[in-house]
């Protein structure tokens, strides 16, 4: 097989078989290099932990793709944090699951405000009739000002005009009716 200290799984898959006897040759190395029954039984440690991860914990890291083959990031995160298998840890490039903790941001504080940004020209006469058209402008919002202060009074009027009525009518009602002397 490759070397143990190297990750040799590049692709996101990997055939499970491939997978087991690296694993076994990191994990369990003595036995094994021993070779016969020693390596049958460190290979089938190996998979009985797969095993019982797959029915028992049910851990979706572990599916097995319809082809035999894992997902070789996923099955990799769930490996190396198995007990006696902490070998897998120093084997470079070994994919790995990672929690990342962060610290919220403080909240941003900001001042809105009108910003006005003109292009001042240079030029006496383009400064003279942007002074006249600015100040024009000027005294057509005064005078649309005006006239709106004048509407909201007439209808402030009209409002209160209104609940005037609506209240000697409800003391006409109280009375028996419309301007009912007693």
């Amino acid at each position: 097989m490759s070397s143990i200290t190297q990750f040799p799984f590049l692709s996101d898959t990997a055939p499970e078989s491939q997978v087991v006897e690296w694993i076994a040759e990191v994990v369990d190395s003595e036995e094994y290099r021993k070779g016969g029954d020693d390596r049958s039984q460190a290979k089938k440690r190996i998979r009985g932990r797969i095993r019982y991860a797959r029915k028992i914990k049910k851990d979706p890291r572990l599916r097995k793709l319809k082809n035999g083959h894992i997902n070789v990031s996923q099955f990799f995160g769930w490996a190396v944090l198995q007990k006696k298998w902490e070998a897998l840890a120093e084997v470079d490039d070994l994919p790995r699951d990672v929690t990342v903790t962060l610290e919220p941001v403080p909240a941003m504080t900001a001042m809105v405000g009108s910003l006005d940004a003109d292009d001042v020209p240079t030029d006496i006469q383009e400064l003279q009739a942007k002074y006249v058209a600015e100040h024009l402008a000027k005294l057509k919002a005064e005078e649309r000002k005006k006239e709106l202060e004048a509407e909201n009074k007439q209808i402030k009027d009209q409002l209160q005009s209104k609940a005037e009525r609506s209240r000697r009518a409800s003391e006409y009602g109280k009375k028996g009716g419309r301007g009912n002397k007693q």
